[in-house]
């Protein structure tokens, strides 16, 4: 290739990638559908009807439309966009599609803590003991921050793509796998958090191995108290 050759290819090289580049954002932009809009409990996106509804998944996955200059972008693991997210510069919410049923029970499928979905048969069959049994080896903590001792636990229910059922806590407290029911956070007039007495059912051993094994808590120490929030001599457990 002679050297002037060389010259025109090194001008007309970048100028091409510049070209295909801006083709490639123009096609994206009018591949999303911009004709959702707002309404008071949701979105309608799409001729469909979608109402605010909080569900656990791993991630956000890429913008397919806007509802009022408000992104909504797919999940992932929804392949038919029943479930969507919906995100503005500084807030965001979730949305299912009206007409979608949500399984409430049948056979857990899927497990979600802190943003990972786990299908490990070993985990599924200790949740599903654990929601099944009556625990009675407990202990109480007082605090006002339980998520730093216990990650929230989703499942999701014949192989429904996303965590639609938020089921309790589960932690290692005091050397303990323990389990907590679902509860609500109290709030005190400034916002900030209150001072709570969480009841931590100890996982019994036939079971607790499938929860040690995945690193989605950390081990923490507290002081034990009983139900009216007194201090236990000892370690507490009822």
């Amino acid at each position: 290739m002679k050297k002037k050759e060389r010259k025109i290819l090194l001008i007309f090289i970048p100028i091409l990638i510049v070209i295909l580049l801006a083709t490639m954002t123009v096609v994206k932009y009018l591949s999303i559908d911009r004709s959702g809009k707002l309404i008071m409990d949701g979105i309608i996106f799409k001729g469909e009807e979608y109402r605010k509804f909080d569900f656990a998944f791993t991630k956000e996955g890429k913008i397919i439309g806007e509802a009022d200059s408000w992104d909504i972008k797919e999940i992932p693991e929804d392949k038919e966009h029943n479930f969507l997210a919906v995100r503005s510069f500084l807030d965001n919410f979730y949305v299912v599609k009206e007409s979608y049923i949500i399984p409430e029970d049948g056979q857990i499928t899927g497990v979600y803590i802190s943003n990972q979905r786990y299908t490990d048969q070993e985990l599924i069959w200790a949740v599903t003991c654990l929601l099944n049994e009556e625990i009675t080896e407990k202990f109480y903590i007082k605090t006002d921050n339980i998520y730093h001792f216990a990650k929230m636990v989703y499942v999701s229910y014949e192989d429904c793509p996303v965590g639609t059922k938020y089921i309790g806590l589960v932690g290692k407290i005091n050397g303990q796998v323990v389990y907590i029911e679902p509860t609500e956070q109290e709030r005190q007039e400034n916002g900030a958090p209150k001072e709570q007495i969480y009841c931590c059912y100890i996982v019994p051993n036939e079971y607790k191995e499938a929860f040690e094994i995945f690193p989605y808590y950390i081990e923490d120490t507290i002081e034990v108290i009983n139900e009216n929030g007194e201090a236990f001599a000892g370690d507490g457990t009822i």
